[in-house]
């Protein structure tokens, strides 16, 4: 009997010890701002170091089924493929066999971001703007705001607009006004 492993795990093992190249497909789901575009990519790189050709197609709950299909019929063709889509997606309103191509798809769900990965966003999000950051803002933020990267980003980019180009510090009074939240 084979012990079983996680969906990503036997996803690394096949591109990692992949002789023949059997097409593999991935399909990384989550909610808005989980990062699975973020581990799709970090995924397709993998196999490129690996030597693979990878494909990622993001969003596919964005897709219309005509397209969607054609996108399933090709799985075959490329080595590895890594699909990602939101977790609510409502694929029971697709045709039975654009729906049981997509089931068919090893699945890998990913949770909403956690306090210490949103603190990880925020702070390279900062670092990236050449913001600097005083006392326990970030951890403040990552406590406060709700369990989205986007909404990370996003706050970010707000507090960058507000800042004035003299002063590029975020401190705790600073964004308690900005965002009126205490």
């Amino acid at each position: 009997m084979q012990p079983h492993h996680h969906p990503l795990e036997r996803w690394l093992m096949r591109m990692e010890t992949a002789s023949s190249l059997a097409p593999q497909a991935l399909l990384i789901l989550g909610t808005a701002g989980c990062g699975k575009l973020h581990t799709a990519e970090l995924l397709r790189r993998h196999a490129m170091q690996h030597g693979h050709t990878a494909i990622c197609t993001p969003n596919l709950h964005h897709m219309e089924e005509a397209t969607l299909f054609e996108t399933l019929q090709h799985v075959a063709q490329a080595p590895f493929q890594l699909f990602t889509a939101r977790e609510d997606w409502l694929i029971d309103r697709l045709t039975p066999d654009v729906r049981s191509r997509l089931r068919a798809l090893p699945g890998l769900t990913l949770p909403s971001p956690d306090e210490e990965t949103l603190y990880f966003i925020l702070q390279r999000e900062c670092t990236l703007r050449q913001m600097r950051v005083s006392g326990n803002v970030l951890q403040y933020l990552a406590k406060r705001l709700p369990r989205n990267g986007h909404i990370a980003v996003q706050t970010v980019t707000l507090l960058e607009q507000k800042l004035s180009a003299a002063n590029r510090t975020l401190t705790l009074p600073f964004v308690q006004s900005v965002l009126k939240i205490s």
